[in-house]
């Protein structure tokens, strides 16, 4: 099988495997995702982020 951008997933598991992949870009369009209990620890209490959702500015 030959490779193909088309076909590469980059998936993460977790923040401890080793990292595989690196993406450099712009992040334009960029959103923050929906409140879910996975993301209370990663986000400080006190983070502009926090109760916010959807695009961002």
């Amino acid at each position: 099988m030959d490779w193909s951008p088309d076909k590469t997933q980059v998936k993460s598991w977790n923040e401890w495997d080793t990292l595989r992949h690196v993406i450099v870009g712009k992040a334009d369009d960029c959103h923050i995702p929906p409140e879910e209990p996975a993301l209370d620890a990663k986000v400080p209490e006190d983070s502009d982020m926090r109760g916010q959702w959807g695009r961002r500015p």
